[in-house]
């Protein structure tokens, strides 16, 4: 009895370091992204979702990178859909001379770093789908400058808004900066980069867009269930081979399949969770939206109304947030992913602008920072230790959340 009383201890006192070293004080979400994400699940009818939620999981820069130590172009992406159609539209355009890092906003700088080993005078790096967050303008521009000095010829592109005096300083380091915020997607923007006639690359753009033939829809949803897959799974090295595959318009092989097979049953999650009994507010202006708690421990509802401590192996797709909000007929919803971290994503009001938040917005004791698009954006806050112990043992929606719900009841 003694051992055992230990070894629980002993766990306890493991998940505990566990779960407070995983909430980064630093974490700022993006788009990418996440979503979950975590670019998690955004309902716009032209862009496959971004995963807002996926910050807090950085992509980290593998030491060697294989298939890129001979590249003479690297690029730089977001490893979200959006980020990962660019990178197959390069590797498309660039062949085997054309390496890779996937990035967020918040790791730029050190992303940057690791793209430019190996790469001499006249090598070319390009920035695509990653907005440069004001914050980390003094990390990321001298990385810029050193680049520029070195010989290196560099290239941003982005489809998100950025302030006007950023992008001007910013276009003072690079080569060409390209930034279309009326583009649906930086791969729209990437897309220019290749031979007109090229039905390979526009079918990659067909499927991030939903304008897919019928032909192709079973194409379609593997690669959705793929790239999902993905964005959670953060492996660098099969990544970069599906991207080939993709890139190819080949198949995308037993690694590919096996992921649409873990694919489908996130799928079958994520409509559940859909399904769920969730917290309906309404905003000062009459707008419906839904809470939906997709934490791992969680407190949830049972058909019975009874009260159910749930500890969840593993996150809904980034689809939850619009099935949800179309099952419930919410105007929007706001998504709790961890207990500092959210997306809010646009439902019904097709006409709802979420940068009323941006890019920091105030509520009670907490500061929160939100980054994405007038339709979709991940918002995250830094918890104080008793926050974070707290968390622990209680299971309700932190303060911090119930804070941002009614900051977004009194915004929208």
């Amino acid at each position: 009895m003694l051992m055992i009383t230990m070894l629980a201890g002993a766990g306890a006192v493991t998940e505990l370091l566990r779960y407070i070293g995983r909430i980064d004080p630093d974490a700022d979400g993006s788009t990418e992204s996440q979503v979950s994400g975590v670019e998690i699940g955004s309902v716009d009818e032209t862009v496959i979702p971004e995963t807002a939620e996926a910050e807090a999981d950085e992509w980290i820069e593998p030491v060697f990178m294989r298939d890129t130590q001979f590249a003479r172009t690297m690029v730089v992406t977001h490893g979200d859909f959006d980020g990962f159609a660019c990178g197959a539209l390069l590797l498309r355009r660039f062949g085997d001379t054309c390496g890779m890092v996937f990035s967020t906003p918040r790791r730029l700088h050190r992303s940057l770093n690791a793209a430019v080993r190996g790469l001499v005078r006249g090598d070319t790096v390009i920035v695509v789908d990653l907005a440069l967050q004001q914050k980390l303008e003094p990390e990321v521009i001298p990385v810029l400058r050193t680049m520029r000095e070195a010989g290196l010829k560099v290239i941003w592109i982005d489809h998100h808004d950025w302030p006007a005096g950023l992008r001007e300083r910013t276009a003072r380091e690079v080569h060409e900066l390209k930034i279309d915020p009326g583009a649906h997607s930086a791969a729209e923007i990437v897309r220019e980069l290749l031979p007109k006639e090229d039905a390979v690359a526009d079918r990659i753009l067909r499927f991030l867009h939903h304008g897919s033939f019928p032909a192709d829809r079973d194409w379609d949803e593997s690669w959705r269930m793929l790239l999902s897959e993905l964005v959670s799974l953060r492996d660098y090295e099969i990544t970069l081979n599906l991207l080939k595959s993709w890139a190819a318009g080949d198949p995308p092989g037993p690694a590919g399949d096996y992921l649409i097979r873990r694919g489908r049953k996130r799928e079958r999650l994520t409509g559940e969770i859909a399904e769920y009994r969730h917290r309906k507010e309404t905003t000062r202006a009459g707008r419906v939206f839904l809470v939906i708690d997709v934490r791992p421990r969680r407190i949830e509802m049972d058909a019975r109304s009874r009260v159910l401590f749930v500890w969840h192996a593993d996150p809904p797709s980034i689809m939850v947030g619009s099935k949800a909000c179309r099952t419930h007929h919410a105007d929007f919803c706001l998504l709790v992913w961890e207990d500092f971290r959210y997306s809010i994503y646009r439902g019904e009001d097709r006409r709802i602008d979420f940068k009323a938040l941006f890019p920091t917005a105030k509520r009670d004791r907490f500061e929160f920072r939100v980054a994405g698009h007038h339709y979709a954006a991940s918002v995250t806050t830094t918890p104080t230790m008793r926050d974070q112990l707290r968390s622990l043992v209680d299971w309700h929606l932190p303060d911090a959340a119930e804070s941002l719900i009614a900051l977004v009841r009194d915004t929208f």
